[in-house]
């Protein structure tokens, strides 16, 4: 019997198994590694299969993320989640490449607070709230935001210039400079920072986080 390939086997997973797996609650050590807890997910048993999850502690916290991730997506509907699959399934090669890029981003993350994230992002992704793209690059942002970001990236507008450059720096933000004309001092340049496409996305989709 040929092994189902890891996109095959993620679809599989947010069709009906994501929920069985959030309902056998945070994987353990012990169950990770005796992969009993693994097999009964399509996702994780290819994952197991092709020796992208060992017996270790890297498989371990690699299994942790996944779970975080489909957390979130859980309560997507039966509707939006045949709808995907059905989207997904007419061009195979492009979800191959978008699953792996996915796959690639969430074994990195050095957070679990991240994989939550990229699961509400997959949500909002599914039921069309965004699209296909600005997921896969939320995502990347993601994977290079630090601890705290999210934090100041909704004060924004009260957090000091050099941590708004950061912010920028990571596309949370977009910058337009204004030349501002004054009695006194003529002519100057004075920058007006905004949330960016990405900046929205993320606020919109991590609320209550």
């Amino acid at each position: 019997m040929t092994e189902p390939s890891v996109s095959q086997s993620f679809l599989a997973t947010i069709e009906k198994n994501a929920s069985s797996l959030v309902s056998l609650g945070e994987p353990v050590l012990d169950n990770v590694l005796s992969k009993g807890y693994l097999r009964d997910i399509p996702l994780l048993g290819t994952l197991v299969s092709l020796g992208k999850i060992g017996d270790d502690i890297r498989g371990y916290y690699f299994v942790k993320k996944i779970w975080h991730f489909l957390k979130e997506t859980k309560n997507i509907s039966q509707e939006d989640r045949d709808r995907y699959i059905a989207e997904m399934e007419l061009d195979e090669k492009k979800f191959d490449k978008a699953c792996e890029q996915l796959l690639l981003i969430i074994e990195k993350l050095d957070a679990m607070e991240k994989a939550q994230i990229i699961g509400r992002l997959f949500k909002a992704r599914v039921e069309k709230r965004i699209t296909e793209d600005q997921f896969l690059v939320a995502s990347q942002i993601t994977d290079r935001m630090m601890h705290g970001d999210l934090v100041l990236l909704q004060q924004y507008e009260k957090i000091p210039d050099q941590k708004r450059q950061h912010l920028l720096g990571l596309r949370l933000l977009d910058l337009d400079k204004l030349r501002v004309r004054t009695a006194v001092a003529g002519s100057s340049v004075r920058q007006m920072f905004s949330l960016s496409e990405y900046g929205k996305i993320l606020l919109a989709e991590t609320k209550g986080l």
